[in-house]
């Protein structure tokens, strides 16, 4: 698929209301604001899509997006979505990178990085303290085959053997 056209796939999901989902609302110091519920909570979070930093579309075509307020899944084909943040284990809610690869959804955050089953959605922390993870700010995560590439702000290109 073309970039602009997932581009523009991914900006009408993240606008598209979904079940029970209110209509945008706009701040003029925070830029357009969409509120919906999360199927984790029992209340209604708000997601700036001004601070949404990188956005990937999973195996099963679902779109993943990182946010300063956690990391979003948005269940495309159930008309759900779901946060993740520093609660469900990330290890901060302001998230940076991330990469998918088969059932698993990498997070960068300011941190450290965290791995999400998507099945299950069982949020596995790592940080510099119990993982080789050479810095705890990990701002671009990338797979290639069974090679995970991880950014860091001071501490250069750490390459993770996922076999």
């Amino acid at each position: 698929m073309p970039r602009t056209r997932t581009l523009a796939l991914l900006l009408v999901v993240l606008l598209l209301p979904l079940g029970g989902a209110q209509t945008p609302t706009t701040d003029q110091s925070k830029g357009v604001l969409v509120k919906f519920p999360v199927t984790r909570y029992n209340d209604t979070v708000f997601a700036a899509i001004s601070t949404a930093y990188r956005a990937v579309f999973d195996d099963a075509g679902d779109v993943w997006y990182t946010t300063q307020a956690g990391v979003v899944h948005l269940a495309i084909h159930e008309r759900n979505r779901e946060l993740f943040t520093h609660q469900e284990g990330l290890p901060s809610s302001l998230s940076l990178g991330l990469a998918a690869r088969g059932n698993e959804i990498y997070a960068g955050t300011d941190l450290g990085m965290a791995v999400i089953d998507r099945s299950t959605g069982h949020v596995t922390p790592m940080t510099p303290a119990n993982s080789k993870l050479p810095d705890s700010i990990v701002h671009e995560i990338a797979v290639d085959g069974d090679q995970l590439w991880i950014g860091t702000h001071f501490k250069g290109v750490a390459i993770w053997n996922l076999t």
